[in-house]
Order: structure tokens, then sequence, then C-alpha cells
């Protein structure tokens, strides 16, 4: 049953985006429209190879959660990221790092998931528990990074993975792209290709450095993936867990009903608010785990 906030939220989304999010517009010009706000006051940031992390919270806890935004390859975080991560950081007594990746297509692939591997190298470096959370093209860069840095015998120790409306297949294969067409509020399979074409540029689709779900998903940490029912994108979450499932991996899926995309960041609806203490709850779990480890080598 969908909450009438939401219902409300969707059919503003619908009226005054869709058709906006689905043209064939340039992401340098469109980005002051979806960027908004600044690091927090509190933060520091950590200087990467070619990126960079905000860094805030517990600074002695042995607690680190990595937030890799989504913004189809082509966007920055903004506040909704940092509230909603001080939040989920707040409960675990955690300190948070939120990774600000190469954007395409002045930097196409493989920069964006080059950093996330940048990221994910220093922060697991010093023993703490790691928890990722990655929303959209942000979980495409997590789970590629994982799967690399594993397939380099370089696998980072994260405990556990919250992926928030994943895009797990750039080739487009899911059925949902077609079932959840008019259905979904926010995207068509134009969004889509738009952000394929920045972020790629002729690379190749079934590639499992940039499609996961073309990617060999064993020995990846306890995972949680949360979608809307109507998103476009929900085989791409379905599917992913359907394999993890197959090669024995500790993979959930949470399906709420009608919510949009990414919808946990949004706090007015009810969605969110529900998908915030199943995230905190699914952290807590895997994180008071003995000798929880994450990938192997």
């Amino acid at each position: 049953m969908i909450g009438l906030r939401t219902r409300i939220e969707n059919l503003k989304t619908r009226l005054l985006f869709k058709r906006i999010l689905n043209s064939n517009y340039a992401p340098a010009k469109f980005r002051p429209r979806v960027e908004h706000g600044a690091p927090l006051a509190q933060s520091r940031k950590i200087e990467l190879a070619n990126s960079h992390l905000e860094v805030w919270g517990e600074p002695q806890s042995p607690i680190k959660i990595l937030y890799v935004p989504g913004g189809g390859f082509c966007f920055g975080p903004h506040d909704d990221y940092r509230n909603f991560l001080t939040e989920i950081g707040a409960r675990l007594g955690a300190e948070n790092y939120l990774l600000n990746y190469r954007l395409a297509p002045e930097h196409p692939y493989p920069a964006a998931l080059n950093d996330t591997m940048d990221a994910l190298q220093l922060i697991s470096g010093d023993g703490s528990q790691l928890a990722v959370i990655g929303d959209s093209a942000g979980a495409t860069l997590l789970l590629c990074a994982l799967m690399k840095l594993r397939d380099q015998n370089l696998p980072p120790k994260v405990v556990a993975a919250v992926y928030l409306s994943a895009f797990t297949d750039l080739a487009l294969t899911g059925l949902s792209l077609v079932s959840n067409s008019r259905r979904d509020p926010m995207f068509s399979a134009e969004a889509l290709i738009h952000k394929i074409h920045h972020y790629l540029q002729g690379g190749n689709p079934t590639d499992p450095g940039v499609s996961p779900l073309w990617g060999d998903t064993s020995s990846l940490p306890p995972s949680l993936f949360l979608v809307g029912s109507t998103e476009i994108l929900y085989d791409d979450s379905a599917r992913m867990v359907e394999k993890g499932l197959q090669l024995g991996c500790d993979f959930l899926l949470s399906s709420y009903s009608g919510a949009p995309h990414i919808f946990p960041i949004n706090r007015k609806l009810p969605e969110s608010r529900e998908a915030r203490k199943e995230i905190i709850q699914f952290l807590k779990a895997q994180l008071e785990k003995p000798n929880q480890v994450s990938t192997n080598p």
C-alpha cells in the first residue's frame, strides 16, 4: 500500500521532473540544479589521488561508514546524502566518509571506479569495522570496486553493505525497464541510456568492471538491497540478489511498494523512515557479529 505522502511526491516528480530527467541535457550545465549544499562545518577533507572524502562523526570510533553517492555518474553529493549519512552514522556511533569521485562526462569510466577503489583501500587499512552504502550509480561503483579489489587479492575488510536502488546492469537487460516504464515516477530507459553514454563513452556495458550483474559476486560481504517496487531498476536489485544467493552470498532484497528511486534519502517519506530503521538494524546485526570479516582473497 502506497502512502498518501508518497503518492503526492511521486506525482510532483512525474509532473515536474520526469520529462527533464529523461531528456538529452548536458550534465555539467545541469549540475547547479542538482548539487546543492556544501560540506558540513564540522567535516574535514581527506585528499585521495584524484578525488576526496568528506569526513565527520566520531573520529575515535572503531566503526566507519563509507557512502558512495549516485547521480548517474554525472552529479556529485548534496545535503540529502549528508543528512542521511549523519543519521545512520549517529545511530551506529560511526565516523562518516562521503566520497566525491570524478564525474562524467569530463571523467569517463574508469575514473570514478578507481576513486572508489582508492577510498575503500584507504579507509579499510586501519583495521576498523567498515560498512559501505551506495545508491544507484554509487552502488554500481561499490560493487564493481569490491569485486575488482578481490580479484587483485586486495580485498577491503567490509563488514556489511547497503545498496539503494542499485544500478547493476548497464547493458539494460532487465524486464522492469519495460514493465515499470510508466509506473516509475522519475525515470524511463532514456535517462539510463543518457547516463551510460556519458559514463562509458563507447565502452562495453557487459564488462564486470562496469556492470556488477555480469561479474562474480562470490565472497562479497553481507548485503541489503532496498528498491521501490515500481522502479525501472527493480530487476537490477532483484537479479543481483538472486545471482548472489545462487553463489552462496548473504544477500537480502527489501522491496517497498511504490517507493521512488533512492527513497531512503528523502526523509519526508514514511517509506524512508522505515527503510532507515531497516538499514540501521541490518548494519548493527552485522557489526555485532564476532570476528566479522568481508571479502576473502
